[in-house]
């Protein structure tokens, strides 16, 4: 019962006054109404006592319904007060190209099925790679923290890991670049796919998941479209794969989501970069 009325604390004080005011009622009642040995009231005060029962049975009224009405703007000013500070500390999520590549880059590698052939095969294992550089730039109102990428779509592309923790904390208008590298998966070149060496436009969607500075989670997702080619007839030990940043779209925008809907806390695999 303790930890009820902690709870709901409202409640208990509004029960506290309904219980004072049924045993003041009650007690006036019997004084005036009902006959006792004690012959406390006397009759020609009965006016007295019903005038004296409809004050107090109003002012209690009336103090609870001022009660509550106090309580509900309060609490209407609050809830504003609370946006107004969440919607000046949101944080919003961008992505342009990150420029030359550098080694030094937290990286995601995403595995190139073009081919039904290619989703069976196992990755080619060279040096020179495809790879480019995005940048993750928060260009909201303030800082945000624990920021993941996951949940990735796109028709030809897959990554290894389901969720990745990039950083612990990103400021506004301070990119940060990571690394994506493109993987063959063998080649391609006598796969059953007359239109494999066009060029072709793939768009890849990123979810991203990231908290502001009052511990509000948040989701937004973002596309970034890619211009890829395969090289004809190339020796195996050698990349046929070109690819190249085109731009990033937002798809939307920073949606407020419960620390329980977190993919990594509901099963979804976890990379730390």
């Amino acid at each position: 019962m303790k930890k009820f009325f902690d709870k709901y604390p409202d409640l208990y004080i509004v029960l506290a006054i309904f219980v004072l005011f049924v045993i003041g009622f009650w007690s006036s009642y019997i004084f005036v109404f009902v006959s006792t040995p004690i012959g406390v009231i006397n009759t020609n005060h009965l006016s007295d006592w019903v005038q004296w029962m409809g004050s107090f049975t109003g002012g209690v009224i009336g103090g609870i319904l001022a009660y509550i009405g106090i309580k509900i703007t309060l609490k209407n000013q609050r809830k504003e007060i609370q946006y107004e500070n969440k919607r000046k500390a949101l944080p919003y999520m961008n992505v342009k190209s990150g420029g030359e590549y550098d080694y030094k880059n937290k990286y995601i590698q995403l595995d190139f099925n073009f081919t039904k052939e290619s989703k069976k095969r196992e990755r080619k294992d060279i040096e020179d790679t495809a790879r480019t550089a995005i940048s993750i730039e928060n260009v909201g109102m303030r800082e945000l923290y624990d920021l993941y990428i996951g949940d990735i779509e796109s028709t030809y592309f897959s990554a290894d890991h389901e969720i990745y923790s990039v950083t612990p904390i990103l400021y506004c208008n301070k990119p940060f670049v990571i690394n994506l590298f493109f993987y063959e998966k063998g080649s391609y070149d006598s796969d059953e796919f007359p239109e494999r060496y066009n060029t072709w436009g793939s768009d890849i969607v990123f979810k991203f998941y990231f908290r502001d500075c009052y511990d509000n989670w948040y989701r937004q997702k973002i596309s970034i479209s890619f211009q890829h080619k395969i090289i004809a007839e190339v020796e195996h030990e050698k990349r046929a794969l070109e690819i190249n940043y085109v731009k990033s779209e937002i798809k939307s925008i920073p949606e407020e989501i419960s620390e329980n809907d977190l993919p990594w806390k509901n099963g979804k695999s976890l990379c730390y970069l």
